[in-house]
C-alpha cells in the first residue's frame, strides 16, 4: 500500500478511500487529498444536527455519488462536488463554501448544480418530444461547467435506483425525465454506462409489467446464450492467438429497454430478438481492430450489408467501432463489435473520459485532438489549447433564451428575444396584434429583453397593428419575416389605392379608354402579373402614369396598322408558331430567351408548354411538371412551344432519383451503366437511409428517346429498386 493511500485510509471513510485507489489515472498528492477531505469533513458538519434517519440517508446518498461519479473517473474536483450535492436540497446558496478546498471553479460547479436541481421537468405534451429537447438545450444553457451536467446526470440515477422507496406519482415522475431527458443527454455527451442503466430502471418503473415479462424470459435463456457465446467466442480467441494478436473476448449484456424499442420501432419479433447473440473485441490499436475483423470473418460468414465501419467515420458523440453480423456454426446471427480500449473508454464515458485525454496518458496518434474537436463541438470552444477545457464552460446553447408559457409550456428563443418574438413562436396572428406583454407577473414593454426560465404572457387586439419599430429589436427570423410582410402589404395597399386613382385621372382627358380586361392586358404588356400589381407601381412611382396612357395608345395604333399581336396571350388568340434556330419553337416571336425549368428539366419528347416568366423570359416545363397545375392556372403567361425537329440535336439535363439496397459495389454498377449509354454525369448523389440507397444522379441525354434506355438499364441492375425522374 502506497503512503498516499495509507494517508487517504487514515482520514476518509473506507469507501471514499477504496474508489480513490481505483481512479485509473488520477495522482493520488496533497491537493487531491486536502480536497476530498476538507469538502468530506465540511459536509459531515452539515448533517450533524440533522436527526439520525435522515443524517444516514443523506451520508448514503454521499457515499454513492462518490462511488458513481468514481466509475466514470471523474476528477478530484468532480468527486469533489458530488459528495455535496445531496446537501444542495436542504441549505441555502450561502451555506456551503467550497473555495478552500476546490478554488473558485469547484465553488461555480456547486452553483451549477444547485441551479439544474432546481429545474422542474413537465413531460411534453407534444407528439415530436420538442418540449424533452428544450429542456436539455436548457440543462445546457444554464450550466457553466459540464462537470455540473455530470453531477447531475450521477445524481439522478442514484435517485432512480431508489425509486421503490418513493410513492408512485414522484417516482413516475423521475422516470419520465430519465426517459425524455436525462438518458438521452447522457447520450448526446456519449455516457453510455450512465444511458442504459437510466432506460432500464426507468422502463421498469413507467412498466414494471412488461419490464419483468422481458427479464424473466431474458434470464431464463442467460444460461443457453452464454454457452452458445462461449462456443463462438473460442475460435476467435484460438485465431488471436496464432496471429499473435492480445484482446478481450466477452458477450454484450442485453438493456432490456433497448429489445423493447427494437421490437416497438423496428417490427423486430421477441424471439428473433433474444436469439441475436452480441459479442465485443476490445484490442490495442486500430490496425489490431480490422485485422480482427478479417479473422473473424475468416471464421464465420458475414452477413451482407450488415457492416459499419464508425471507426473511419464515427458518430457526432464521437462513438468509433467496427460493427458485423456473422453467421455462426449452428446458424445463429451474432453481432461483433471491435474497438480500442480507448474507443471504449470513450464510449462507456463520453464527455467525462475528457480528463484522460487531457492528462495525455490514454490518448495515441491523433486520437487525442479528434476528441478534443468533439469537445468543442459540444461545448463551443474555439481555442486548440487543452487548457481552453478547464474549466469546460458550455456555449453551445448560450445563443438562446428558454422562457415559460402561462400554460407551463418551455420555448426556445434567440438570445436578447422580446415579448413580441415569444409571441410570433407561439402564432403569428398572436405576434400581429400584440399590444402588451407581461413578464413574471409584471408589466414590461415590448422591447424587454427575455431571460432564463422568464414565464411570459402576452396581450393582443382584435386587429393587427404591427409597428416599423418593432424590427429595431425583435430578434427572431419568424417574426422579422412577418412583420415585414404585413408592412409590404399595408404599403401594398395604399399604393393600389393611389395608383388605381392616379392611372383614373390619367385617362379621363382621352377619347378612347380602356377597358378593365384591356388595362389588364396591357399590364402583363408591361410585365406586370395583374393588374392590381400595375396599380400599386404607380402608386408607387416605379411606373409612371403617363407612360401607361403612352402604352396603351401606342398599342391602339399598332392594332390599327398590324393586326398581329406582340403578345399572343393579350386576347387569348395563339399565333403560329415561328421557325426558330433554337431547340424551341416560340408561338409569336423568335427573339425571346428560352431558359429551361429546372424543377422538371425538360427533354426532347416531353410534352412541354411556355411561361413567361418577368426575369429569365420564355421558361419551358414539361407538362407533367410538378409545378404545372398552378402555373397553369394564369392564362396571361402562358406561350405555346414545342421542340425543333429541325434543329441538330443538343444534350439536356435530366435528373434521376433511384432507389436501391444497401449492398457493396452499387456505384460501380452504376457507374458502368452511365458510361455504357454515352450519358455526361453532371452530378451524383449517393447515401444510405435506413438500409435503404437512395441516389440524386444529374446526367445530359440528347432526348426522351435515349433518357428511357437509360433508366431501363438503370432499373435492370441488381439491387436496384426503382428509378424515378425528378418532377414526376
Amino acid at each position: 500500500m502506497s503512503s498516499s493511500f495509507e494517508r487517504i485510509a487514515e482520514q476518509l471513510p473506507s469507501r471514499l478511500a477504496n474508489t480513490l485507489g481505483r481512479l485509473s489515472y488520477w495522482p493520488i498528492n496533497d491537493a487531491s487529498i486536502n480536497s476530498v477531505t476538507g469538502v468530506w469533513k465540511l459536509a459531515g458538519d452539515k448533517i450533524a444536527s440533522l436527526p439520525a434517519q435522515v443524517r444516514k440517508e443523506r451520508r448514503e446518498f454521499m457515499f454513492e455519488m462518490f462511488e458513481t461519479l468514481g466509475e466514470l473517473d471523474a476528477d478530484i474536483l468532480t468527486l469533489s462536488c458530488g459528495i455535496l450535492t445531496p446537501l444542495l436540497e436542504i441549505t441555502s446558496e450561502d451555506e456551503i463554501d467550497v473555495r478552500e478546498f476546490t478554488g473558485e471553479t469547484g465553488q461555480s460547479v456547486l452553483a451549477g448544480c444547485r441551479v439544474l436541481m432546481n429545474l422542474k421537468f413537465e413531460p411534453p405534451r407534444d407528439i415530436d418530444g420538442r418540449q424533452a429537447e428544450y429542456f436539455r438545450r436548457l440543462i445546457l444553457a444554464m450550466t457553466p461547467d459540464l462537470r455540473a451536467i455530470l453531477i447531475l446526470l450521477a445524481w439522478r440515477l442514484i435517485q432512480l435506483r431508489k425509486v421503490n422507496t418513493l410513492e408512485q406519482e414522484p417516482g413516475n415522475y423521475l422516470a419520465s425525465a430519465a426517459l425524455e431527458v436525462y438518458a438521452p443527454l447522457a447520450h448526446r455527451l456519449g455516457i453510455g454506462r450512465f444511458k442504459w442503466e437510466l432506460e432500464d430502471r426507468a422502463f421498469r418503473q413507467l412498466d414494471n409489467e412488461t419490464y419483468s415479462q422481458y427479464a424473466d424470459l431474458v434470464a431464463e435463456r442467460r444460461a443457453e446464450r452464454q454457452a452458445a457465446i462461449d462456443r463462438f467466442i473460442e475460435p476467435i480467441r484460438e485465431h488471436m492467438a496464432e496471429e499473435g494478436l492480445s484482446g478481450q473476448v466477452y458477450g454484450r449484456p442485453k438493456h432490456i429497454y433497448s429489445i423493447f424499442n427494437k421490437i416497438r420501432f423496428r417490427n423486430k419479433q421477441f424471439e428473433d430478438i433474444l436469439d441475436l447473440l452480441a459479442v465485443r473485441i476490445l484490442v490495442p490499436t486500430v490496425k489490431d481492430c480490422y485485422h480482427t475483423l478479417s479473422l473473424v470473418h475468416s471464421i464465420y460468414d458475414p452477413l451482407l450489408n450488415a457492416f459499419g465501419d464508425y471507426i473511419a467515420r464515427p458518430k457526432q458523440n464521437l462513438y468509433r467501432s467496427l460493427h458485423t453480423k456473422v453467421i455462426d456454426w449452428e446458424g445463429r446471427i451474432v453481432e461483433v463489435q471491435i474497438r480500442t480500449h480507448e474507443m471504449h473508454l470513450v464510449a462507456e464515458k463520453g464527455i467525462a473520459a475528457h480528463w484522460q485525454y487531457k492528462e495525455g496518458i490514454t490518448s495515441t496518434g491523433n486520437t487525442g485532438a479528434r476528441y478534443y474537436k468533439w469537445v468543442r463541438d459540444i461545448i463551443g470552444e474555439i481555442s486548440n489549447e487543452p487548457e481552453a477545457f478547464v474549466p469546460l464552460k458550455v456555449q453551445l446553447f448560450r445563443d438562446f433564451v428558454f422562457v415559460y408559457s402561462p400554460k407551463g409550456e418551455l420555448m426556445q428563443l434567440p438570445r436578447g428575444a422580446t415579448p413580441v418574438d415569444f409571441a410570433f413562436a407561439i402564432h403569428s396572428d398572436l405576434g400581429l396584434s400584440t399590444q402588451g406583454a407581461t413578464v413574471n407577473g409584471r408589466i414590461v414593454t415590448l422591447d424587454y429583453e427575455l431571460h432564463n426560465l422568464d414565464v411570459v404572457n402576452v396581450q393582443s387586439g382584435s386587429a393587427p397593428k404591427p409597428s416599423r419599430d418593432w424590427l429595431a429589436f425583435v430578434k427572431s427570423p419568424r417574426a422579422r419575416q412577418k412583420i415585414k410582410h404585413v408592412l409590404k402589404q399595408k404599403e401594398y395597399d395604399k399604393s393600389l389605392s393611389l395608383g388605381r386613382d392616379m392611372l383614373k385621372q390619367a385617362f379621363s382627358d382621352k377619347l378612347s379608354k380602356p377597358t378593365m380586361q384591356e388595362l389588364t392586358n396591357l399590364a402583363g404588356e408591361l410585365g406586370y402579373d395583374n393588374l392590381d400589381d400595375l396599380f400599386a407601381a404607380v402608386g408607387a412611382g416605379d411606373q409612371g402614369s403617363g407612360s401607361v396612357v403612352s402604352a396603351w395608345e401606342r398599342h391602339l395604333h399598332e392594332q390599327k396598322d398590324d393586326s398581329s399581336r406582340d403578345l399572343v396571350y393579350y386576347a387569348g388568340r395563339p399565333a403560329k408558331l415561328q421557325k426558330s434556330a433554337n431547340e424551341i419553337l416560340v408561338d409569336g416571336s423568335d427573339n425571346l430567351e428560352v431558359n429551361y425549368a429546372s424543377c422538371c428539366h425538360p427533354v426532347p419528347g416531353d410534352d412541354i408548354f411556355g411561361y413567361i416568366s418577368k426575369s429569365r423570359g420564355i421558361v419551358v416545363h414539361r407538362r407533367d411538371c410538378p409545378n404545372a397545375a398552378n402555373l397553369l392556372l394564369d392564362a396571361f403567361r402562358l406561350i405555346d412551344v414545342e421542340w425543333n425537329v429541325e434543329r441538330p440535336a443538343t444534350r439536356f439535363r435530366a435528373c434521376l432519383k433511384i432507389f436501391t439496397g444497401d449492398r457493396p459495389n452499387m456505384v460501380r454498377d452504376l457507374a458502368e451503366v452511365l458510361s455504357r449509354e454515352e450519358v455526361n454525369v453532371v452530378e451524383m448523389n449517393l447515401r444510405t437511409e435506413d438500409g435503404i440507397g437512395v441516389g440524386i444522379t444529374t446526367v445530359e441525354v440528347t432526348g426522351q428517346q435515349q433518357l428511357d434506355r437509360l433508366i431501363r438499364q438503370i432499373s435492370g441492375i441488381n439491387g436496384v429498386d426503382s428509378v424515378q425522374r425528378v418532377g414526376e
